[in-house]
């Protein structure tokens, strides 16, 4: 099997915002950023798949136990096969594999994300972590520098929960805190009844206001050689952040029942034009 052909598939196909993001990446980098990508994707998506919480902490546990095969060299999965490399190459903590799958676990352990301060635990444990793990493969090595990739995966992560809120909602998942649904009068059954009201559509907008806010003061943060060095990381940001301008153009509460995504040739353009 082609391992990086198999994370490629599951990542990076024509058109996403990685084949573009990751273009002018060294082949190595480009490798390593792909696999942790693709197994961010496996872990979520092996939640996904389990409707019984016993099933879904099994496999989880299956992946903590591939991650410490990982690091003895005889990974039996083709992501970790692919990651493999990366591992040695680039120093990358097993403790920080490891936090990507107890993230993942809070899917399993979480109906419901009480206030804010829950749902950002889940960011950086998630979007977050994989952000450090990123930065790593890029060439970032002090603790200051990581802590500021991981300001982007968890903002990242932020706005995933306005992008893809549609296909959360019908996957019985809604990740925005129960203390601002009742803030914004909004039931969970409207959110879950994908029904479109004045309440939900303001607490749609909340949530984007803060993704937005989030990835500008990221990119605010910026040195010139972090803008070089993680021109990946800047390219995805600006991908994110013009889709969520999109979004806020067609109406907040549009992210209900269709899937905003910009066109391969803007994202090819903002991806060239990105410093």
């Amino acid at each position: 099997m082609d391992y990086r052909l198999y994370c490629e598939e599951k990542v990076a196909p024509p058109g996403s915002t990685w084949y573009y993001a990751l273009r002018r990446v060294a082949p190595a980098q480009r490798d390593a950023l792909t696999a942790l990508q693709a197994l961010a994707v496996e872990l979520e998506a092996g939640v996904d798949e389990c409707s019984e919480p016993t099933v879904a902490k099994a496999k989880l546990a299956w992946w903590r136990a591939e991650i410490e095969r990982l690091y003895q060299g005889a990974p039996q999965h083709p992501v970790l096969q692919a990651l493999l490399p990366a591992t040695q190459a680039y120093r990358l903590p097993r403790e920080e594999l490891l936090e990507l799958v107890g993230g993942a676990e809070m899917n399993v352990v979480h109906a419901r994300y009480n206030d804010l301060a829950g749902l950002r635990l889940y960011a950086e444990r998630t979007g977050g972590t994989l952000a450090r793990l990123r930065a790593r493969v890029l060439g970032e090595t002090s603790e200051p520098a990581l802590k500021q990739a991981e300001a982007l995966g968890v903002a990242l992560t932020l706005a995933g929960t306005v992008t893809e809120a549609g296909a959360h909602v019908r996957k019985g998942v809604i990740y925005w805190p129960v203390s601002e649904l009742q803030q914004f009068n909004v039931p969970a059954a409207v959110v879950s009844g994908l029904r479109d009201t004045p309440e939900l559509a303001a607490l749609i907008r909340h949530q984007l206001g803060r993704a937005q806010q989030a990835l500008h003061e990221w990119m605010k943060g910026l040195s010139p050689e972090q803008r070089r060095r993680q021109r990946v990381h800047l390219i995805v940001a600006r991908i994110t952040l013009a889709t969520l301008n999109e979004i806020a153009r067609a109406g907040a509460a549009s992210v209900l029942n269709q899937r905003l995504s910009l066109t391969p040739l803007r994202k090819l353009w903002i991806a060239m034009t990105a410093r």
